[in-house]
């Protein structure tokens, strides 16, 4: 039996050849094999912006002999938000085999992912296949929110020429008038049988003097009186008629404020059915310091009236 037709024979042959098939195979990948390519990649977050920074950092593997080579593809992609240029790699550039080569790429805080894709050849012409790495934003990158101060209380500075409306509700003066308040006004108040007259006669060294008048008949009216000025308003009256007087003055940034109601059924003089003239005399006087009293009751008026002891006549 001749060895050539014998199985065992054909199976060595078989076996030797796939043998030698391989073996010129890994002769052939062996360079290949031995270049390539690889990426890793860092990151860094801004709290004070909520921004973060990704690294990359790129190997070229290559067998010695082969000293550089190039990026033939090289492209980021960011989602959800706005990507920066990526700074220390750049195609088409060449780089050296073996050593770490890095770059750097600012993202907005609103990207949650970055990719890079790249291919490279080396110098000796040999290339690689694609390679790509995908960075999350990290989970810890958020943007560190500012305490906010309470805000100021505002403060405010008494205007040169004092403009308060005058309030129709009674309010107690922030604290009594000081004893250096300049001026003594006076009162000015006439009762007739169908009118009533309210003033003062405010002298040059005294303090603006606003009234508010709110009758019970009638339009509201007002009356400013500057200090050396003398004014009065005078108002219909007649039987169950009312009128509430404010009096509002600011003296070294404050307001002092004071309403009273006067009802003319209480002043009307008693002779009204003869005549219409104004009072005069005893009861004059004594009506001039009932309104006095009326006008300032309370008041900042009061409070300065009882300091400087004025006199209140019709």
């Amino acid at each position: 039996m001749k060895l050539s037709k014998s199985p065992l024979r054909r199976v060595a042959t078989v076996a030797a050849g796939a043998a030698l098939g391989l073996g010129g195979l890994a002769v052939f990948a062996a360079p290949a094999s031995a270049h390539h390519s690889d990426i890793e990649a860092g990151t860094t977050c801004d709290t004070e912006t909520g921004n973060w920074t990704v690294k990359w950092t790129v190997f070229g593997y290559a067998p010695e002999g082969v000293p550089t080579y190039h990026f033939e593809t090289l492209e980021t992609a960011a989602i959800g938000g706005k990507a920066g240029e990526l700074v220390g790699l750049h195609k088409g550039e060449e780089y050296k085999t073996n050593t770490p080569t890095e770059g750097t790429q600012a993202l907005s805080a609103d990207v949650t992912s970055i990719t890079l894709t790249e291919t490279v050849r080396f110098s000796n012409n040999v290339g690689d296949t694609i390679h790509t790495k995908t960075v999350s934003r990290p989970e810890d990158c958020k943007k560190v929110e500012e305490t906010k101060s309470p805000s100021p209380t505002p403060t405010t500075t008494a205007p040169s020429s004092p403009t308060v409306t005058p309030s129709t509700t009674a309010s107690a003066p922030e604290e009594p008038l000081p004893d250096d308040l300049p001026g003594e006004p006076t009162p000015i108040y006439k009762v007739t049988c169908d009118s009533m007259t309210f003033g003062f006669d405010n002298p040059a060294d005294g303090v603006e003097i606003k009234l508010h008048f709110k009758p019970s008949s009638g339009a509201e009216k007002d009356l400013v009186i500057a200090p050396g000025e003398k004014k009065s308003i005078t108002l219909d009256a007649k039987a169950g008629f009312t009128v509430d007087v404010t009096i509002t003055l600011n003296y070294k940034g404050k307001t002092y404020t004071d309403t009273e109601t006067v009802k003319f059924d209480d002043e009307a003089p008693a002779d009204c059915d003869k005549d219409s003239l104004p009072v005069t005399g005893a009861a004059a006087g004594s009506i001039a310091g009932g309104a006095a009293v009326l006008l300032i009751g309370g008041g900042a008026l009061f409070v300065m009236a009882r300091r400087r002891k004025l006199r209140f006549t019709a």
